[in-house]
């Protein structure tokens, strides 16, 4: 039924304001008059949603001001204060204008009846699918301060995880960008004038040597077109992903690239032990805690294996069982989640694994410059080789037209 939000008098003469569940407005008077209450106002609040300056501009929300946030939050649950009190003192005392606005929405949707992730989920750019997802978990299992604390932490863990990565790939990056633009410059003004000389000397030029300038004449006469394809390509692509279709895609590809596809699945491990031994202690059944911890994984191929095992669960195999047969959950998981099914200490071994694959992540992390260099050294040396064939392989074919002549 719809939520009312009234203004009324007490029979003190007070004014009091709140809400109230009616099927129509007339409902809802007559409710506030059984109540002792005369109504003032009775109306349908309208959801507030926030309108940024341009259409599809992310919020500038800092990750740091989101953990901060959270761990707040889960102050006030732990300490029974209502959640719009909780809300309306978090939004006043946060220094970030963006995050104000988004908690003074969250804080009107609430009031109209929605629950806490519900109103989360307005806000796709400041509260992802992943946070969403686990405090509604959260609410499910009636432990919502324990799971905005554990989110604290993952998304903490995640910042600085994100910064590491970024840390690491810092070098292969600068060494990419350098090779593209010395490839550039040589297209763009070494390779013409080459080309010039190869002509009139009517030498037959090799393929690699073709293919150079057939690149360098689409650079020179075809920039703006080539900028725009590649403006439209990535515009493309990001409005694919956002269907659920191009996010399969995309979740399949980063669990199969190589270096960084085993990374994100122990990033998944993690999640996974992390939520579910959250969810277990609460006493959600199990049924249940599979389908709500399968939204937090951050992962739709994963995602569907653990749907797929909740489905075996259903039929009595137990967890570790069909956990053993995916392709994507390792044997370590499987076996730690039948000895706690045994031995009746779950929650404490899901603990372990969730230690055991954070320093998993951390550890990967640091060597992933030493992963990379190899396939970047195959790569510089392929391209370096392409060049100095395109580029000297006509110059022996002219020393050669001028020794015959």
């Amino acid at each position: 039924m719809p939520i009312y939000k009234y203004r009324a008098r007490d029979d003190s003469g007070k004014i009091v304001t709140g809400t109230v569940e009616a099927a129509t407005e007339a409902a809802a008077i007559g409710n506030l008059d059984a109540s002792g209450y005369l109504p003032i106002s009775v109306s349908l609040p309208k959801e507030a949603k926030i309108r940024f300056s341009f259409p599809g501009r992310r919020a500038r929300i800092k990750p740091g001001d989101l953990v901060i946030f959270t761990r707040q939050l889960a102050t006030i649950v732990r300490s029974n204060i209502p959640i719009l009190s909780g809300l309306a003192a978090l939004s006043a005392q946060t220094e970030n204008e963006e995050l104000r606005l988004v908690l003074s929405g969250v804080t009107a949707n609430i009031e109209a009846g929605s629950t806490l992730s519900a109103s989360f989920a307005k806000y796709p750019e400041v509260f992802p699918e992943l946070y969403v997802s686990t405090v509604s978990a959260g609410e499910t299992g009636g432990v919502l301060d324990k799971v905005l604390e554990r989110l604290a932490e993952l998304l903490e863990h995640e910042a600085e995880t994100a910064s590491s990565l970024k840390s690491s790939v810092r070098y292969p990056i600068a060494v990419v960008v350098a090779l593209f633009s010395a490839f550039l410059f040589l297209t763009g003004f070494v390779v013409p004038k080459f080309s010039s000389v190869y002509a009139s000397a009517g030498a037959t030029l090799p393929l690699p040597t073709r293919m150079l300038i057939f690149l360098s004449f689409l650079l020179r006469h075809y920039w703006y077109i080539l900028i725009a394809g590649i403006f439209f390509i990535i515009w493309g692509l990001k409005r694919y992903i956002k269907t659920r279709t191009g996010r399969w895609q995309l979740d399949s590809l980063k669990i199969r690239a190589p270096i960084f596809g085993p990374l994100f699945v122990k990033m998944a491990m993690s999640r996974f032990a992390q939520m579910l031994s959250t969810l277990d202690r609460s006493g959600l059944p199990i049924l249940r805690t599979l389908d709500v911890v399968s939204k937090t994984l951050g992962n739709l191929v994963i995602a569907k294996e653990l749907d797929l095992i909740k489905e075996s669960v259903e039929e009595g195999k137990g967890l570790s069982e069909p956990l053993l047969k995916s392709k994507f959950f390792p044997p370590l998981v499987s076996h730690m989640v039948a000895i706690g099914e045994r031995s009746g200490t779950m929650d404490e071994l899901l603990d372990e694994i969730q230690h055991y694959y954070d320093n998993e992540v951390n550890s990967t992390i640091k060597n992933l410059t030493t992963l990379i260099e190899p396939i970047l050294t195959v790569g510089l040396g392929v391209l370096v080789l392409f060049l100095a064939l395109a580029i000297f392989l006509p110059m022996w074919n002219l020393i050669n037209v001028f020794k015959t002549g």
